[in-house]
């Protein structure tokens, strides 16, 4: 894959300005998450609705984003490895150009999600992890949140993937960030 320089400077032989499109898209997959966390600001449901994308609406946007030359798509949601087509949208998205980012809560991080993200090339994946586990527990409204969300890390680290942690400070946790950095 050519390095960013190098696209640039093939945009201005072509006459085209490199930052004429947007550099980064968030694309978020679906409005359904599997949890009700305290912190989170999408309008998120539990039950699938009318609007979803379908993986070749999704791999149509990958193509104009490509087209544009954005240089990162961020894939959100809700809980985007809620879907049940999120292999093939992975599938989809491995020769691509862009650089590749997701956010999810871990839960449904398997070995094959793990494989299809590496495969993908992902530059890393964001996992929620809002504190020690009755407290992260109390955060995402769901007992169990905790066990389910550091098994995701365990596997995607397992696969080699870059993890990144995102912590959202409240009153819930704030008293628990050195445990939290501990985990």
């Amino acid at each position: 894959m050519p390095s960013t320089k190098a696209r640039r400077d093939k945009l201005y032989r072509e006459g085209r300005r490199p930052l004429s499109a947007p550099s980064k898209v968030f694309l978020h997959l679906t409005r359904r998450c599997n949890l009700e966390c305290s912190c989170c600001w999408t309008d998120s449901v539990r039950e699938r609705g009318g609007d979803e994308l379908t993986a070749d609406e999704i791999g149509s946007v990958f193509n104009q984003c490509e087209d544009l030359n954005v240089l990162i798509v961020c894939f959100l949601g809700g809980e985007p490895l809620i879907r049940d087509d999120i292999l093939k949208i992975l599938h989809s998205a491995a020769p691509r150009r862009f650089s590749k980012y997701l956010t999810t809560n871990g839960h449904f991080i398997t070995g094959d999600v793990a494989a299809a993200l590496k495969d993908a090339r992902f530059g890393s994946v964001n996992v929620s992890l809002h504190g020690p586990a009755d407290i992260h527990d109390r955060h995402c409204g769901s007992k169990g949140a905790f066990r389910k969300t550091v098994s995701g890390i365990e596997t995607l680290k397992r696969h080699g993937l870059p993890v990144n942690i995102h912590f959202v400070l409240s009153r819930l946790n704030a008293d628990h960030l050195d445990e939290t950095l501990k985990i």
